[in-house]
């Protein structure tokens, strides 16, 4: 082996950025320790385990500013240590960075600092903080997804699409999604309203789901579902629509039973609770000359005839059957009647005998008197010439005391 430089390279001693002088003889080809011609090799090696080489100085790389072309040279400025410092240029290296940027010949570029004066030209930290939607020393780090504003800090709202949530303020750039609305999707929905923009109207209800619409509370008197938008079924209302509408609607408010929709034939009223009909009783027809067809009905429907009403005594649809009550109750009538009758003959026999009683003795009382006939039985025959009793009387008891 004419060189081995293995055992060199391997030596740990012949670390990166070292500069090593070796003196070799070169004899009959071969390099040995001891020879006739001396040379001095001076080797410059930067290397990291002779794998790259390192700038020892700055960490940079260098130019030639006259550069000189040869081909048979082996050597160039990429090895030279040279320049300022980060942050400096010049002849002299006494001059700054010009603001918004930094770092070797000032050939880097600030990032989004808040005050870009702030930026330190050395090494691009900015020391006023970043702007809105960046963080990092040197700001140049947008906020990661969801977070905004100063710092990252910030939360981002509602987005329909998280990704388009503006990192400096946080608005969502595609709208919200359903249930609440604003800029920055942070507003739910106001009271009785859902759905994208809060444009669905809830139901019937007291509180809906900003979302969706649904119910969180029972639904109103005449609505079902689970929105409260579905009204109850013809023929009943209220609540849970659980209550049926009265028979002579024809048709009811599902809310509260009202007949909004008008009653039946011969009916009338908020809830058809009224019948009209022909008056007298017991006629039906446009002129209500018709006789109702049931014998025994009272009051029949005006237009259709039919019996509502039977005469007293009697029921069913026809007013045909006998009620055995009603018989009763007139079996009572008519023997309260008979002894109501005969009582009443009997006071009016006793009131007529008790005044010819009466009469008579008014009559006895008040008969007048006959003087001349009392005069002719109890006085002896005397002249007639006398003017009365009284006088004949006073001539007795005269004569009577002589």
């Amino acid at each position: 082996m004419l060189f081995d430089f293995l055992s060199l390279l391997q030596n740990p001693d012949f670390v990166s950025g070292s500069s090593l002088s070796l003196t070799v003889h070169v004899l009959n080809g071969s390099i040995t320790p001891m020879g006739v011609t001396k040379f001095y090799i001076t080797l410059s090696v930067l290397f990291c385990r002779g794998v790259t080489y390192e700038n020892v100085g700055f960490n940079k790389s260098a130019w030639e500013k006259y550069p000189y072309h040869s081909p048979e040279r082996g050597w160039g400025a990429k090895r030279a240590v040279d320049g300022c410092h980060p942050g400096w240029f010049g002849n002299y290296c006494n001059k700054a960075c010009a603001v918004g940027t930094y770092g070797f010949e000032c050939r880097e570029t600030c990032g989004n600092c808040r005050d870009i004066s702030q930026c330190l030209n050395t090494n691009g930290t900015c020391l006023g903080g970043c702007k809105d939607g960046f963080h990092g020393y040197l700001c140049k780090s947008p906020c990661n997804t969801g977070s905004y504003g100063i710092d990252c800090k910030e939360k981002c709202g509602n987005c329909l699409d998280v990704y388009k949530c503006s990192l400096s303020n946080g608005t969502c750039l595609t709208g919200c999604v359903a249930g609440y609305h604003g800029n920055l999707c942070k507003t739910p929905c106001t009271l009785g309203s859902y759905g994208l923009e809060c444009r669905g109207t809830c139901g019937n209800c007291h509180m809906c789901s900003n979302t969706n619409g649904s119910c969180l509370t029972a639904c109103d008197a005449g609505y079902l579902g689970e929105m409260c938008k579905t009204p109850c079924g013809r023929g009943f209302f209220g609540k849970n629509c659980t209550h049926t509408c009265i028979e002579t609607c024809n048709g009811c408010k599902n809310v509260n039973g009202l007949c909004d929709s008008g009653c039946l034939l011969g009916w009338k009223g908020y809830f058809c609770s009224k019948l009209y009909g022909c008056s007298p009783k017991g006629y039906f027809g446009s002129n209500c000359s018709i006789p109702c067809p049931d014998v025994n009905c009272q009051e029949c429907h005006m237009e259709s005839g039919i019996c509502h009403v039977c005469k007293q005594g009697y029921k069913g649809q026809r007013c045909e059957t006998v009620s055995k009550f009603a018989d009763f109750i007139n079996n009572i009538k008519f023997y309260s009647l008979l002894g109501a009758f005969c009582l009443s003959l009997t006071v009016i026999g006793i009131l007529i005998g008790y005044n010819i009683m009466i009469r008579k003795r008014q009559l006895t009382q008040h008969q007048p008197y006959d003087h001349q006939e009392s005069c002719d039985v109890n006085l002896p025959d005397v002249s007639r010439g006398y003017v009365n009793c009284e006088e004949l009387r006073d001539m007795q008891m005269y004569d009577t005391a002589q």
